[in-house]
């Protein structure tokens, strides 16, 4: 019988996912017409109140950075910090970070949301984009999670925001 290190065939998995994605198909499915809904859904998502939502989509992780253990978390953590999705008045932003290759969603929420929302909350709205992501037309997965994480943020910073967009609703690509 032969063992192996089931970690490790993890890692080289993974690390194969993301060397085989390509920056072309993850546009490819999010052209500019896409975008525009994204940042529509954004748009309207912020309606009423005062938090910040981001979207921000990455075609793969370093092949590297991979085995070596970076999750999609911690590289969702680095992109909000990379965004400065924290930089906001009232700590209210909120990243919502899908790594195209791994067809998987983090959720990042600023220090303003710790006593409000729970991290079951955040991962239950995760849960429901993936699951989108995998039934349908995939801006539409995303358009979801962001309507979705609107419906969360909207009576916590209920109010009219004076101030306009502290982060810009157009989607980034990492």
């Amino acid at each position: 019988m032969v063992k192996y290190n089931s970690t490790l065939v993890d890692r080289c998995a993974r690390a194969w996912r993301n060397l085989s994605s390509s920056a072309r198909s993850m546009r490819r499915s999010f052209g500019a017409s896409e975008l525009r809904a994204i940042k529509a859904a954004i748009r309207e998502a912020e309606r009423g109140h005062t938090g910040e939502i981001h979207f921000a989509i990455e075609p793969r992780l370093n092949p590297i950075s991979v085995l070596t253990g970076l999750s999609t978390r911690d590289r969702a953590i680095e992109a909000f910090s990379q965004l400065r999705v924290w930089d906001t008045a009232d700590n209210n932003g909120v990243l919502i970070y899908l790594l195209w290759s791994e067809r998987s969603i983090e959720i990042i929420a600023d220090r303003g949301f710790n006593q409000t929302v729970s991290t079951e909350q955040w991962e239950q709205v995760c849960k429901n984009i993936e699951h989108c992501l995998r039934q349908g037309p995939l801006h539409l997965a995303v358009v979801t999670g962001i309507t979705e994480v609107g419906k969360i943020v909207a009576p916590l910073f209920a109010g009219a925001d004076q101030s306009g967009d502290e982060l810009s609703n157009q989607p980034t690509f990492l």
